[in-house]
């Protein structure tokens, strides 16, 4: 429960941002993990170009096994995509980080709180998204 209403906070935070919180055209799909996978409004900007002052922002670990894959934009194969070396933060590249990607064979662990673990593939994150990826293969 915790985690959709800080979900949904990130979304209310966005939609102020963008000026379409009190439009009644914007709307919001949730998707399976409980993230705004959509928001639609007509002043509301794409994926990629966040202006704000919290934008995603993701470090691969010291100590991690591989170099940490990462996106401007989603779904990744809209965006570029970088390599973030070990202890190398994404806004080296991009104000904005919208995505990683956790090699087959790995395991990334997100620290600090709160904590998670992701499998292979790529993952979307969220504007407030700050944190740090070790991954281990």
């Amino acid at each position: 429960m915790r985690r959709i209403i800080v979900h949904l906070s990130a979304v209310l935070l966005v939609l102020l941002l963008s000026g379409a919180g009190g439009s009644s055209s914007a709307s919001i799909r949730l998707g399976t993990t409980g993230t705004a996978a959509m928001a639609r409004a007509a002043d509301i900007e794409p994926l990629g170009t966040c202006t704000a002052t919290f934008c995603g922002r993701v470090t691969n670990a010291f100590n991690s096994d591989v170099y940490l894959h990462i996106t401007d934009n989603w779904p990744p194969e809209t965006g570029l995509l970088r390599v973030l070396a070990r202890g190398q933060r994404s806004t080296y590249f991009f104000k904005d980080t919208d995505g990683f990607r956790v090699p087959d064979g790995c395991v990334g662990l997100k620290s600090p709180q709160p904590v998670g673990t992701y499998g292979p593939g790529w993952h979307k994150i969220n504007d407030l998204f700050n944190g740090t990826i070790h991954l281990q293969c």
